[in-house]
């Protein structure tokens, strides 16, 4: 029988895990040209990091680093707010909407996308960019699992909610000039992403194109304080009619501390009643990862991924 969380004492465990390493494009979350980084056996802590990148003596640094014949115009990530702000442990309340503006339904998901929490760590090192989310899910309504009462794994409609991995390695190609933070690059062979950095040093625009068309447009909204508002919207390029909006995300999220990050991970998890089997075990399209034993332990591994080899 499948076994339910147990309290802290017991549930952080040491897992042998194989990491997700497989790049789709998430809902509301998507990926740049992917970059291979090495990877640290110890986590950078975040708190340092932007400590550092906040230093004027630390920014004076990069810009002697950097070879003066540098033609390119290339600058650090480092170097524009919108990415220092990007740094850290976030913690968001999440809604998921159809085209005609209702909550969104999934035919092979079903669990509730009007409210559900999002966990997602960032990190930026020169030119590169890392995150790691795990979305987390309610159990379905009962007026729902009258309807349908299917589940993904091990759990049972009404009472046990489940888990999503999404993931991003970002870097500045090197044949792109990053003269303003910009990140553009291939994805999957056939879309063209871009992330701009716009407004007063307080939002970041990312798109993904297929020949020429959108195919999501993301906007992130850095409001002051530790807090920043997502919103993202989806489009269908192969379709009939691909200036028709197919999803809006609105995500509300806050910078936290390590500490407190976690337990809200912990708590939330036993709040949705997510078994182990079920926590961090599948990917954003709701597919088993091989070699993940899930719990606690495999989401806090596939989170603290943001930080591991960044700064070598």
């Amino acid at each position: 029988q499948p076994q339910h969380h147990q309290k802290t004492s017991n549930r952080r465990r040491h897992t042998n895990m194989k990491f997700l390493h497989a790049l789709p494009i998430a809902i509301g979350f998507s990926i740049h040209s992917a970059a291979a980084i090495g990877v640290d056996e110890q986590p950078h802590q975040p708190q340092q990091q932007q400590q550092a990148l906040s230093s004027p003596t630390r920014l004076g640094e990069m810009h002697k680093s950097r070879s003066k014949k540098d033609k390119d115009c290339r600058k650090y990530l480092e170097e524009f707010p919108q990415w220092r702000e990007e740094v850290g442990y976030w913690i968001g309340e999440l809604a998921f909407y159809g085209s005609d503006g209702a909550p969104y339904e999934s035919a092979n998901w079903n669990y509730p996308y009007d409210t559900y929490k999002g966990f997602i760590t960032g990190s930026i090192w020169h030119e590169s960019y890392r995150q790691r989310n795990v979305f987390l899910y309610p159990p379905q309504t009962e007026e729902a699992c009258q309807e349908d009462g299917s589940v993904a794994g091990n759990g049972t409609c009404g009472t046990n909610g489940n888990s999503k991995l999404f993931e991003a390695d970002q870097s500045i190609s090197p044949d792109v000039r990053s003269c303003d933070g910009t990140i553009e690059g291939p994805f999957a062979g056939i879309f063209d992403t871009k992330t701009t950095l716009v407004g007063e040093d307080n939002a970041l625009l990312y798109q993904v194109f297929y020949q020429g068309a959108t195919f999501q447009s993301q906007l992130t909204t850095l409001s002051g304080n530790g807090r920043r508002t997502r919103s993202a919207h989806g489009y269908n390029p192969f379709g009939p009619t691909p200036e028709v909006p197919t999803y809006c995300s609105f995500y509300r999220e806050r910078r936290v501390e390590r500490e407190e990050f976690y337990a809200a991970l912990e708590t939330t998890l036993d709040e949705y009643d997510i078994l182990d089997a079920d926590a961090c075990t599948r990917d954003s399209n709701g597919n088993l990862v091989d070699g993940i034993v899930g719990g606690f332990d495999a989401c806090e591994a596939h989170l603290e991924e943001s930080f591991e080899g960044m700064f070598d």
